[in-house]
This record gives C-alpha cells, sequence and structure tokens, in this order.
C-alpha cells in the first residue's frame, strides 16, 4: 500500500473522528469559472482502500454512505499500482488526485482530472444583469447601495458601478452587453429568491493552513466508518 493511499486514510479516519476540518475539494463555478475549497460532505462514512467495484474495476480509495452506496471514488496518479481502475462510471463521480500532492497535504484534494462531480454554482447562479448607462452610474429601483450620488441632470440620487458596487456583497460581476463591446451589464444578485438570510450562494470553504502531521493517529486497518 503507498503512502498516499495511508496519508489519505488517516486524514478521512482523523475527520470523521472529529480531530481535524474535512477535506476541501477544490472547484470551479458551472457558470462563471470561480474557484473555491469546498468541505467534503459528512456523508461520505465509510472509506475502502483498493476497492472492488461492479465489472471487475478498481479503484484506489471508494467512499460510501452509511447505507454501502458508492458516493464518490478517488483515483491516485503516481501513487498506485492498482490494475483496472475506472476513471469513469455511471452515476459515480470520479476524481484523480496526484498522489504527492496528497502525501503533502491530505486535507486539500486538487483534481487532476474528474467526472461526474455535481455542478457546483456561486453566487452567480441568482445573478441578473442589469443595465449601466455611459457615465457607469447605475439606476435601479431599490438598489440597497448607499445611494449618496446626485445626478447632475436633477434625476436624483443614483449609485455607480466603479465606486459602490464592487463594496456590495450582491455585486458578482460586469461583462459586456452586446458584440460590439460598446454596453456593459452589471451581474447583481439583489432581488433575487433567497433561501436565508442576505448571502447570495454558498459561504466560501475557508483556506486551511499546511496540514499537521498524522503520526498521532493510529491507522485504521479496512474501511473506516
Amino acid at each position: 500500500m503507498s503512502v498516499a493511499k495511508r496519508t489519505l486514510r488517516r486524514a478521512v479516519q482523523a475527520w470523521r473522528d472529529g480531530h481535524c476540518a474535512a477535506p476541501q475539494l477544490f472547484q470551479s463555478c458551472d457558470a462563471c469559472g470561480e474557484e473555491r475549497w469546498r468541505p467534503l460532505d459528512r456523508r461520505h462514512a465509510i472509506l475502502e482502500l483498493d476497492a472492488h467495484l461492479d465489472g471487475g474495476r478498481r479503484a484506489d480509495v471508494a467512499l460510501r454512505d452509511a447505507a454501502g452506496r458508492l458516493r464518490l471514488v478517488v483515483q491516485l496518479e503516481g501513487g498506485s499500482r492498482l490494475p483496472n481502475r475506472a476513471e469513469a462510471l455511471p452515476g459515480v463521480p470520479v476524481v484523480v488526485l496526484d498522489a504527492a500532492e496528497v502525501s503533502a497535504d491530505p486535507l486539500r484534494w486538487r483534481p487532476l482530472r474528474e467526472r461526474g462531480l455535481p455542478r457546483w454554482r456561486c453566487r452567480c447562479a441568482l445573478a441578473r444583469p442589469l443595465p449601466v448607462d455611459d457615465a457607469f452610474s447605475l439606476r435601479v429601483l431599490g438598489c440597497p447601495l448607499n445611494l449618496r450620488r446626485e445626478d447632475p441632470g436633477g434625476a436624483g440620487a443614483y449609485a455607480s458601478v466603479i465606486h459602490d458596487c464592487a463594496q456590495c456583497s450582491f455585486f458578482v460581476g460586469i461583462g459586456y452587453a452586446d458584440a460590439q463591446r460598446r454596453r456593459v451589464s452589471l451581474y447583481c444578485g439583489f432581488g433575487r429568491p433567497q433561501t436565508s438570510g442576505p448571502r447570495i450562494g454558498p459561504a466560501p470553504a475557508p483556506r486551511l493552513p499546511p496540514a499537521p502531521p498524522f503520526g498521532a493517529v493510529a491507522p485504521v486497518d479496512g474501511a473506516a466508518s
């Protein structure tokens, strides 16, 4: 058994026992490409090394839920001699990790390749395009910004995209509104349906410091639960 597999097993076992934070999976937003470290779901309750899968295929690491259903397959590149490893399984996400990176930091999983991971959307999933005029001012009824700028034309207060929007928690980004790149749209999450609180999308996963050594955590033979 490789060093990477043993390190990964100890890290997941330590997380399940409450001794450290959850492993973080690096993902990009399906719509805008924003990158986040996202914690592993606690439903990944059982870890199995050198697992046997359907059809004679194998997995360096298989993570199952409490009912035994396969939820995630992890294959290690550069740290495994297991034959017939699967990189695509119907209905099951598969990630390929670098064995050296796993050995150095088993709590951060940056996939070299992945297949079947659920698509993740950041706060841009609830954003809408709003028109911006030539002066980069934004006149939106109900905008939550502090409308402190007076229109010299006497039309009342307005928000400045350049000075105000980037400081707002609903701000997502700015893009061109036409192919000629003459008009600009602000992408804003204000006023869209929300399930709880003012935040749009999931909270950012914390960026963990380098993982402490797992020498104090006793290795566990067989599947972890």
